[in-house]
């Protein structure tokens, strides 16, 4: 089965690109603060690590409501078809109670200190937040917010915090986005995947007459800002509790397809520079890679849309720009060859037992005459 949104951001294309084939998440984690997560999903069971559950203080993030599992699954359920990066681990910390109920402020706080204290542990590169509340143009409107310090530390640490910007525009129709979207790393609106859908109404009175590929969606809060960019999110299949899939719209969908791109990116920058990128770099590669939709060219809706160039994740030009900045780098930077000839040992992560490894490490060359077996430099990482 084809996936139409994977096929416009280009994730099929980075699939089936053979300098690519691995990358798909794996040593990464990606926190999924939500309603829950239903890690006893067949297709989420294999990739779930860790749970929290910070409204009734257990570590069964149990999901009544089952928006949670749906974005979990579409960060990393392991089947390809519906998973972006279909072998990152998954942290499911929830922050709503069973009845999907409104979030309190100081839970999703707690949630995002979890995270903080957890990174190292899990190797959590991404949070992934589909909640929205308000309607802002800037930061400083939202100055008061009390978890925009942990926001902040956690960028400072390199974890992409990426959230949803919203589904309430119509009535409110002028650029705008939720909190907390307006300062996180990232913030995602929603566009369409395909033109099958039509006459789809929303509760909050959007309407889709007709539906195409990349048309923004009726309901998608949206802001020229430096942090927006957009993703498919209406319909998405993805993984629901009960063990069953099923099809969801929103910004909610939209927001952990970025999600997942960010760990790719992170797996990529792992294997081609022996580093991750920073927040900065990560939101600078995915939104001077992005292909630029036109809100207001073919929509068809009962919305007063922006008409305004907005960037539209493409992985594939994301991962290829990550493999373009390291290489650029190595011929200054690794003068003889070390970092460009170094041999990638495994991952060493407890889930497997690693034999000894053999190889030559490192490439000398011009004036460095060392020997053809001398040892350059050798990296461990514990997890």
């Amino acid at each position: 089965m084809s996936n139409p949104a994977f096929n416009l951001i280009g994730l099929t294309q980075l699939r089936n690109d053979s300098r690519f084939v691995g990358i798909d998440g794996s040593g990464m984690a990606v926190a999924v603060i939500d309603t829950g997560l239903d890690g006893t999903h067949s297709l989420l069971n294999s990739n779930y690590v860790a749970g929290r559950d910070f409204v009734y203080g257990d570590n069964d993030p149990e999901d009544i409501d089952g928006h949670g599992t749906h974005v979990a699954g579409t960060v990393g359920a392991a089947d390809p078809r519906y998973g972006v990066a279909p072998d990152v681990k998954l942290i499911g910390l929830k922050v709503f109670g069973n009845n999907g109920g409104g979030a309190r402020s100081t839970d999703i706080q707690a949630a995002l200190q979890w995270v903080i204290d957890n990174k190292e542990l899990y190797n959590i590169v991404a949070v992934n937040m589909s909640l929205a509340a308000g309607f802002y143009t800037s930061v400083s409107e939202a100055a008061g917010d009390i978890i925009i310090d942990e926001v902040r530390r956690l960028e400072e640490l390199g974890v992409v915090v990426v959230s949803a910007t919203g589904n309430s525009f119509k009535n409110n129709e002028y650029q705008n986005m939720a909190a907390p979207a307006i300062f996180s790393t990232l913030a995602v609106g929603a566009v369409w995947q395909d033109g099958i859908n039509r006459n789809i109404r929303w509760g909050s009175g959007g309407i889709d007459y007709t539906t195409g590929a990349d048309r923004v969606t009726s309901f998608s809060q949206r802001l020229d800002a430096p942090n927006k960019i957009f993703a498919p999110g209406a319909m998405i299949t993805s993984t629901v509790p009960g063990n069953r899939l099923d099809a969801m719209g929103g910004t909610s969908m939209a927001s952990p397809v970025v999600a997942g791109a960010v760990a790719l990116m992170q797996e990529a920058a792992m294997q081609f520079g022996g580093r991750f990128l920073t927040s900065s770099e990560v939101v600078q590669i995915m939104r001077s890679t992005a292909d630029i939709i036109f809100d207001g060219d073919d929509e068809d809706d009962n919305v007063e849309n922006t008409s305004t160039n907005y960037p539209r994740l493409n992985i594939y030009n994301a991962v290829q720009e990550v493999q373009r900045l390291f290489q650029d780098i190595a011929p200054n930077g690794d003068p003889n060859g070390t970092i460009q000839g170094a041999y990638i040992g495994p991952i060493l992560d407890g889930t497997t037992t690693i034999n000894s490894i053999l190889g030559s490490i490192g490439i000398d060359g011009g004036s460095v005459q060392v020997g053809d077996k001398d040892v350059d430099i050798i990296r461990f990482e514990m997890r």
